[in-house]
């Protein structure tokens, strides 16, 4: 338990989030990374949003947790498949009662998440097949699951830090999709291969689609256990008839300026803590 000392440590003496998770993406990116996204040329930035203006302007109504936004300089990509110019920005914001050394570690698990993200719109291409296998709806899909198990697997292992990625709500939020991305049926073979449980990550999708139909109405809906149930066991058979997720055309990423670019997030919810 030597590292979780030595975060709570950090975490009292510290007051600087800003630069006490500056030093986590440095040495999570030397460490993870092969130094990959902080050195070339600072294409990756990392900023710290605290409650204030600065956090309502851009993140009270979608309450995200992380956000990683991409941008090119004027004049665009050279080529069409090119990233070699991009611009990324990691948002990591506050969270209601996240404190002390265990609060510190979702602000962690929240920067991976994030920085798998960065490292893949940075070293992939634009292609079609990169596109669907990576960016498909929410851009949490195989590869990006596939990435994350094995970051959260080292971390845990070799650096003793209980850290999740909150896979299981981000493969959730990838099934149940966002505004005019359509969702899709849960990938029973992937969640296999990466280590998720099938009925946390049905819970997780049809919560957000529960939550979604409450801001829509503005009624509380309230189901019972056994009601969850039998959508979850509808939500298995159904989707063994239907192809698997990744197969079909590429469904457009959330458009953030017309420079070119985009954005996905790490969302928060009262359903998120499901791993």
């Amino acid at each position: 338990m030597t590292y979780m000392h030595d975060v709570l440590a950090q975490v009292l003496c510290e007051d600087d989030m800003q630069i006490l998770l500056q030093k986590y993406f440095y040495a999570f990116d030397r460490i993870l990374f092969g130094s990959r996204l902080a050195k070339p040329g600072d294409r990756v930035v990392f900023y710290w949003v605290p409650f204030g203006p600065h956090y309502d302007a851009i993140n009270k109504d979608t309450k995200d947790w992380g956000r990683t936004s991409y941008i090119y300089p004027p004049g665009g990509p050279v080529f069409v498949l090119d990233r070699s110019n991009v611009l990324i920005h990691i948002y990591i914001f506050e969270r209601e009662g996240a404190s002390g050394a265990t609060g510190f570690l979702l602000y962690l698990g929240t920067l991976l998440h994030e920085m798998v993200h960065a490292l893949y719109i940075a070293y992939s291409c634009l292609c079609r097949q990169c596109s669907v296998d990576l960016n498909h709806r929410t851009g949490h899909g195989h590869w990006w699951q596939r990435t994350a198990l094995t970051v959260e697997e080292v971390v845990r292992s070799k650096l003793l830090l209980p850290i999740s990625l909150e896979r299981t709500m981000a493969y959730g939020y990838e099934c149940y999709g966002e505004g005019r991305i359509p969702g899709s049926w849960i990938d029973e073979e992937l969640i296999k291969e990466v280590k998720l449980d099938y009925n946390q990550v049905a819970m997780a999708k049809w919560s957000l689609i529960i939550q979604s139909r409450e801001r829509e109405t503005g009624v509380a809906i309230t189901v019972e256990p056994a009601l969850y149930e039998q959508m979850i066991q509808c939500e298995r058979e159904t989707s063994k008839l239907l192809p698997r997720i990744g197969s079909g055309p590429r469904m457009p990423s959330r458009v953030e300026d017309d420079v070119g670019g985009g954005s996905i997030d790490a969302r928060g919810a009262e359903s998120s803590n499901l791993n």
